[in-house]
């Protein structure tokens, strides 16, 4: 990137999948590592930001753990397969797929 692409508005907001299914290592014996997966949603624009969940084959519920324009999280939202979540500016929301 040069260094005018970091004041483009469209590189400001980004989401990773994490796929705890993923894990390629194995365990000592040969088992199957599996983890949960995430959604990482981050939103580095001065304004609020929508954000879209994968389709179902993904994970059909999200429920936020963290978001870092809270300290607490008394209900943290859930949000289905192909939902939209609204990150707050200069914010990161974490999404747990629900199993």
């Amino acid at each position: 990137m040069s260094e005018d692409d970091w004041s483009e508005d469209f590189g400001q907001a980004v989401s990773l999948f994490i796929n705890g299914d993923g894990i390629r290592d194995r365990g000592p014996q040969g088992e199957r590592y599996v983890d949960s997966s995430f959604m990482l949603c981050f939103n580095a624009n001065p304004q609020w930001t929508e954000f879209v969940m994968p389709p179902g084959e993904y994970g059909g519920k999200w429920v936020a753990v963290l978001d870092t324009s809270q300290p607490k999280l008394d209900e943290p939202p859930t949000v289905a397969a192909g939902g939209s979540v609204w990150v707050p500016d200069r914010c990161l929301i974490v999404l747990e797929q629900e199993r």
